[in-house]
């Protein structure tokens, strides 16, 4: 109703303003060799305005002419955009649900559609191939991801990711050090080059690896601790991993190792105690031994009596009853270790206690209960669960720092960190 009452205003308005014009006196006339024209002043300005409307519509009429197939190439091209988001999108939903039939659909229909992506489309099709096993059209697609600024990181962590499935780590730090090369203040990318250094063991480019990430509290204190001290025991820099960790079990015996016929006598018995309270284990009882006082050479009771004064440090534990127990009927002397041996069966009966005691105890029938035995404490890898003869610091499954001495079972069902009792500061 407004815009009707609009127009008929305006249109009066022009209707009068035309008839003002033509009731204007004056004359004009216009020639041009035989031609004349003349006429007043008020009709030649209507006339005129009337003139240079219809060219100005004319003009217009062309120009849109004109431009019509360019409008028509924007139309559908931005129609196309809208089409392609929609369909990265659907695709980016099938790939998160698994759906490769939907995810290939959608992969095509984005690179049909979505044009100056910045790599966008390829990454869903990476993704896709990925999804459905095809490594080869993967890696090309993350390949490509690499040619644009705005996804290049996207397309390193997919090819890096790629290159640990199939476990080829040397490739995949590769390309870690290229990320890391090109934004080295990202937490995930150091992360992953400090991992990827310790899997191809090299363990002294992890180390400034090690100080960023524990800078930017990408890892808590205590594990970069442990991971340092791990790192210089597997250096051979004994003496700086012991500051670090004095009493994570395989440092401490490469420690007691490295001072044995060194004339530290005294620093080595308290270590051994120290360890022995966290960490009972046979080669302790053994480096005891070693250090025993000189009136033991020939008396094997002063022997056994000094191996007690090690037992009596950690009463009521299993294991130190069993290396206990073990050590003396190493010595020949069966009947006194017999009290050991009864006490680990008495508080975890494991395989060896029932192997020990049938060999000082002939009349019971010991054997019988191995089949119902724990396993006895081994170096156990806690991520895999699987059991090593000796401490290694990085598993030939790539598991850096996770191998523990203890029960298998209990290693097994325990958590990572339920395994760092206090290795790193001694006590008085």
């Amino acid at each position: 109703m407004v815009s009707t009452l609009w127009f008929i205003v305006k249109t009066s308005i022009l209707i009068s303003l035309f008839m003002w014009l033509a009731t204007l006196g004056g004359h004009i006339a216009i020639s041009f060799q035989s031609f004349e024209l003349s006429a007043s002043l008020g009709v030649f300005l209507v006339v005129s305005i009337i003139i240079i409307w219809i060219i100005s519509i004319v003009v217009r009429a062309i120009d849109v002419v004109l431009s019509a197939p360019q409008a028509i190439a924007a139309y559908n091209e931005k129609r196309a955009h809208v089409k392609g988001m929609q369909a990265l999108a659907y695709g980016l939903s099938a790939v998160a649900a698994g759906d490769v039939k939907h995810a290939k659909y959608y992969t095509k229909r984005t690179s049909k559609y979505l044009k100056n992506d910045f790599g966008l489309s390829k990454l869903l099709g990476g993704l896709t191939a990925k999804l459905s096993g095809n490594e080869l059209e993967t890696k090309k697609s993350f390949e490509a991801l690499l040619d644009h600024k705005e996804t290049s990181f996207l397309g390193l962590k997919g090819l890096m990711q790629t290159a640990l499935d199939k476990g080829d780590f040397r490739y995949a730090r590769v390309l870690a050090k290229k990320a890391y090369d090109q934004n080295s203040k990202q937490a995930w990318i150091i992360k992953s080059l400090y991992d990827l250094e310790v899997k191809t063991r090299n363990f002294a480019a992890a180390l400034p690896l090690l100080k960023k990430l524990e800078k930017s509290k990408a890892i808590n204190k205590f594990e970069a601790q442990y991971d340092r001290a791990t790192i210089y025991l597997t250096l051979g820099e004994i003496e700086k991993s012991y500051k670090v960790a004095p009493l994570f079990l395989p440092i401490g015996l490469a420690m007691l190792n490295e001072w044995s016929g060194n004339g530290k006598r005294r620093k080595s018995i308290s270590l051994i105690k120290k360890l022995w309270l966290v960490h009972p284990h046979p080669k302790l009882v053994d480096f005891w031994i070693q250090h025993a006082p000189k009136k033991t050479n020939d008396n094997i009771f002063a022997m056994i009596a000094w191996i007690e004064d090690l037992y009596q440090t950690h009463t009521g534990s299993a294991p130190a009853s069993l290396y206990i127990g073990q050590s003396i009927v190493g010595l020949g002397q069966k009947d006194q270790a017999k009290r050991f041996i009864r006490e680990a069966i008495k508080l975890k009966p494991t395989i060896r206690a029932y192997q020990l005691m049938n060999q000082i105890d002939t009349t019971g029938q010991w054997m019988d209960n191995v089949a119902y035995a724990h396993q006895d404490e081994s170096w156990v890898c806690a991520q895999t669960g699987k059991v090593y003869g000796e401490w290694v610091a990085l598993t030939p499954d790539h598991h850096f720092n996770s191998v523990r001495w203890g029960y298998v079972d209990e290693v097994r069902k325990a958590k990572l960190s339920e395994h760092h009792t206090s290795p790193f500061f001694l006590t008085s």
